[in-house]
């Protein structure tokens, strides 16, 4: 299929094939249209079809992954099939998941830092109450509480 074939800049087996056409604005995946008509034409990702090119067919319900976690990548030698947890196992494994949640300082939302967190214990621990602790940092009796019950801050010893 010269026709796909053609939107690609190959290139050594080891090294990423490139799509160099257009690509899903919203994911940046290779798009290649496929269909004779307009009325069965239907776009796909580049390298899923580059998958079925050279591997053969996906079965059903499994996606084509990149050992190179390279997106616009066509390179079949790149490519292999899996479930969605093997998706999700795979970006882990490779430390790309987007949304790790970073605990206290190191997450954005904190408003407290660890050194206020070991001065709420220490007045727990002095018998102060909930909610004057809350005042004087200035955060609410939730969050004091759940500091107490290890909810919140566990980390920090």
């Amino acid at each position: 299929m010269n026709r796909f074939w053609d939107k690609v800049k190959i290139g050594k087996l080891e090294e990423c094939w490139p799509w160099t056409a257009s690509v899903f604005s919203k994911t940046g995946y290779g798009a290649f249209g496929i269909g004779t008509c307009r009325k069965d034409a239907k776009t796909t990702t580049a390298h899923r079809v580059s998958y079925e090119l050279v591997k053969g067919s996906i079965p059903k319900g499994f996606f084509v992954l990149h050992h190179c976690d390279n997106r616009r990548c066509v390179n079949p030698h790149h490519l292999f099939v899996g479930t969605q947890k093997d998706n999700i196992q795979d970006m882990l494994k490779k430390g790309r998941n987007r949304y790790v949640a970073h605990k206290g300082e190191q997450n954005g939302s904190a408003k407290l830092s660890e050194l206020d967190v070991r001065n709420i214990r220490m007045a727990l621990q002095r018998g102060y109450s909930l909610n004057n602790i809350a005042k004087i940092v200035g955060t609410s009796k939730r969050t004091i509480l759940r500091i107490k019950q290890g909810v919140s801050w566990k980390h920090v010893i």
